[in-house]
C-alpha cells in the first residue's frame, strides 16, 4: 500500500519537473523519506535518480520543440556536476538530520521563489561570463548534491540573468543541467550509500509518466494556477521538516526563535502580496506609432481562459484596414498569427515587406516560437503575407477546407489554367469545422463561418475568438456577403447559431475597422456586446430582417480595390505567380461577369 501511494504522489515530480522546470526533488525526498521510510541520506541520493532519470525524459519535448540550448546546457551542467559530486561526498560526515534541515531551507526559499513567479529579463549582451557562471553552476551543483534538492530554480534564474535565454528556453535548458548536476550528485552519494532498488524503481517510473503528463497539463491548465499551488504545498512541506529535524539544542537558542519568528512574520507577508497581486493585476497600455497601431491583451487580466499567459499583440494596416494578430503564450512562447498582411502598390505594382517585418520583428524580440500562420479565409482586400513568415520562421499555413470552393470559382475568372490545383494543396494544413488543434501550449478550435465567403473560419483561442470579416466591432457590424458564393442566410447562421453561443464574456477580435465616423480605430469588442448592440445583426434579429438590410446594403458598396490582386495570390496561399525567378505578372480580368468584345463592345 505504501509502495503504490509512493507511486502515486511520485507523479507530481514528474509534472512539476516537465510544467515548471524544477520543484522535483522538492516534493521527492520527503516522499522516500516520511512515506517510505527510507534513511535520510539514502533518501537523499535516490531522490537525485529519480530527478535525474525525469528530467532527461522531460527534456526530450523541449528538445524537439527547438527550447534547449545545448552548448550553455552542457557548459553550465559540467561545472555543476563537479559541485554536485564533491557534495555529495562530503555528504557522507555530515548527519543527516543536518541535512534535512538544509534541504527545509532550500524547500521554504524555492516555495517563496514559486510564489513570485518569473519574470523575464532582457538579453544580455556579449558572451556568458565564465568566471560568474562557473561560480554559480558550483554553487548550485553543490546544493543539489548535498541536500538533494534546491537545482531547478536556481538554474532557470542563472540561464536568463547570465545566458540571456527567453524564459522558455531557460526552462527547456534547465532540464538538461539538472539531469547532469542529479546524475553526478547521484555517483558522489553511491560511493557510501546502498539503494532499494524495487521502491526507487516503482518511484522512478511513476515520475517518468507524471513528466510527459506535466507537457500535456501546460497545454491544458493555467502554469500560474499549477506553480502557485505547488508553491502553497511544498511552503507547508518545508516548515513541517524544518520543525521535525531541526535539533532541540538549537530551537532552544532566543536568537534563532527571534530569527524564526521575523522569518515567519516575511514568508506571511509574501504570500498575502501574492494574493494581492493575483486578484488585481495591472492593465497595460496600448502602443501607437502613425503606420501601424499595435496593442498587447494579456488574458491574465481579463477572467477565465485556457492559460493565464496567453496573450494578443494587435497590428493595424491603415492602407487595407486590416487586423493582424500574434497570439503567444508568454511562459513557453509559443505563437499562431493570424491573418498577415503582404503590402502591395496597385498604382506602381509593387510588394513590400513592410508589414511582415513589424510582426516579424515582434516575435524575435519576444523569441517566439512561430507555429502556424492561420488565414481566417481567402482575403479580397490585401495580400497575405503567410508565405514570407513561413519562409523566415518555418511556420505552416493553414485555413478552412473549404478554401477549394473559393479555389475553383477563381480559377475560372482568372483562367488560372489545368496546373493550378483546386485541391487545397497549396495551403500546408486544411482545417475542418470543430476541430480542436495544438499550436505547441496553444490549444485552438476551427469555427465555420461562412458568408462572406463559403470559406470563411473564425479561431477560438482561450478566451478570445478571431472572426476575421464575419463579425465586427458592433458600430461596424458584419462582413459584406455579395463575393461570389457569399450567402447572408449563410452568414445570420454563422453569427447568430455559432458565434452568438459562446460565453457573452467571449471577446472578439475582428479582422478589419474602417473607423466609420472618423472614430479611433477599434479591434475588438465582446459576444455580449455584439449580441446587444451591433448595428446589423443584435441577437433578437431574425434571420430575414438581417437578409434583407445585408443585402441592401451590399448593394452600395464599391467593389475593393484590391479585389483582383488578392484573391490571385491568397488563393495560392500567398504564392506570388511565376516560378521562383524571372519577372512575374497577374491576370486582371476585365469586365468580369460582363464580356466585351475586343473592341469594347459588350458580348450580345
Amino acid at each position: 500500500m505504501v509502495l503504490f501511494l509512493a507511486g502515486f504522489l511520485a507523479l507530481l515530480v514528474g509534472v512539476t519537473l516537465g510544467l515548471l522546470g524544477g520543484g522535483g526533488s522538492i516534493l521527492t525526498l520527503p516522499l522516500l523519506v516520511y512515506l517510505v521510510g527510507m534513511e535520510e541520506k539514502q533518501g537523499i541520493a535516490s531522490s537525485l535518480f529519480v530527478v535525474a532519470v525525469t528530467s532527461m525524459v522531460a527534456l526530450l519535448s523541449h528538445a524537439k520543440a527547438g527550447r534547449v540550448h545545448w552548448r550553455t546546457g552542457i557548459l553550465f551542467g559540467l561545472v555543476g556536476m563537479a559541485g554536485a559530486f564533491s557534495a555529495g561526498r562530503i555528504a557522507a560526515w555530515i548527519p543527516g538530520s543536518y541535512l534535512l534541515v538544509g534541504f527545509g531551507i532550500v524547500a521554504l526559499s524555492s516555495a517563496l521563489a514559486m510564489m513570485r513567479g518569473r519574470k523575464e529579463t532582457a538579453p544580455r549582451d556579449g558572451p556568458i561570463p565564465l568566471a560568474q557562471s562557473a561560480s554559480l553552476g558550483l554553487l548550485v551543483g553543490g546544493i543539489s548534491g548535498l541536500v538533494g534538492a534546491g537545482g531547478g530554480f536556481l538554474i532557470v534564474h542563472a540561464l536568463t540573468i547570465l545566458g540571456g535565454l527567453a524564459m522558455a528556453d531557460a526552462i527547456g535548458t534547465s532540464l538538461l543541467v539538472i539531469a547532469l548536476q542529479a546524475m553526478a550528485g547521484f555517483a558522489g552519494h553511491a560511493t557510501h550509500v546502498r539503494f532499494d532498488w524495487t521502491v526507487l524503481g516503482v518511484v522512478t517510473g511513476a515520475a517518468v509518466v507524471g513528466s510527459l503528463l506535466g507537457s500535456q497539463l501546460g497545454r491544458r491548465l493555467s502554469a500560474l494556477t499549477l506553480r502557485r499551488s505547488f508553491a502553497w504545498l511544498i511552503l507547508a512541506m518545508a516548515i513541517f521538516i524544518l520543525a521535525r529535524e531541526t535539533p532541540d539544542e538549537i530551537l532552544r537558542m532566543p536568537a534563532l526563535r527571534a530569527g524564526g519568528a521575523l522569518a515567519l512574520v516575511f514568508v506571511i507577508g509574501i504570500a498575502i502580496r501574492n494574493i494581492r497581486i493575483g486578484r488585481a493585476l495591472p492593465k497595460k497600455e496600448n502602443g501607437t506609432n502613425s503606420a501601424l497601431r499595435a496593442s498587447e491583451n494579456s488574458a491574465s487580466e481579463r477572467g477565465p481562459r485556457e492559460t493565464d499567459e496567453m496573450k494578443i499583440k494587435t497590428f493595424y494596416d491603415p492602407k487595407t484596414y486590416t487586423f493582424t494578430y500574434v497570439v503567444y503564450d508568454e511562459n513557453t512562447k509559443d505563437a499562431v498569427v493570424i491573418d498577415p498582411v503582404l503590402d502591395f502598390d496597385p498604382l506602381t505594382f509593387r510588394t513590400s515587406l513592410d508589414s511582415v517585418d513589424d510582426v516579424s520583428n515582434f516575435i524575435e524580440s519576444e523569441r517566439l516560437k512561430l507555429h502556424y500562420v492561420l488565414e481566417t479565409h481567402a482575403h479580397a482586400d490585401h495580400l497575405t503575407g503567410a508565405q514570407a513568415l513561413k519562409k523566415r520562421f518555418g511556420a505552416k499555413v493553414a485555413i478552412g477546407s473549404n478554401i477549394t470552393e473559393v479555389q475553383k470559382t477563381f480559377k475560372e475568372i482568372f483562367d488560372l489554367g489545368d496546373d493550378f490545383a483546386t485541391d487545397g494543396s497549396q495551403f500546408d494544413r486544411l482545417l475542418d469545422d470543430g476541430e480542436v488543434f495544438e499550436a505547441g501550449s496553444l490549444r485552438i478550435r476551427v469555427i465555420f463561418t461562412p458568408g462572406h465567403t463559403p470559406a470563411c473560419a473564425s479561431y477560438h483561442i482561450g478566451d478570445a475568438v478571431f472572426t476575421g470579416d464575419a463579425l465586427f466591432v458592433e458600430d461596424q457590424g458584419t462582413g459584406r456577403t455579395d463575393f461570389p458564393k457569399g450567402s447572408a442566410d449563410a452568414l445570420y447562421v454563422s453569427i447568430h447559431e455559432k458565434l452568438y453561443e459562446l460565453p457573452d464574456e467571449t471577446r472578439v477580435f475582428a479582422g478589419h475597422d474602417y473607423q466609420p465616423g472618423g472614430r479611433e480605430v477599434r479591434w475588438e469588442t465582446t459576444i455580449g456586446e455584439s449580441k446587444a448592440r451591433n448595428v446589423h445583426l443584435p441577437a433578437g434579429l431574425s434571420k430575414e430582417e438581417f437578409v434583407e438590410r445585408r443585402t441592401r446594403r451590399d448593394k452600395e458598396l464599391a467593389a475593393p480595390r484590391l479585389l483582383y490582386p488578392s484573391l490571385q495570390v491568397n488563393i495560392a496561399a500567398g504564392r506570388l505567380p511565376g516560378g521562383d525567378r524571372g519577372p512575374r505578372f497577374m491576370k486582371i480580368p476585365l469586365n468580369a461577369g460582363n464580356p466585351t468584345d475586343s473592341a469594347g463592345f459588350p458580348q450580345e
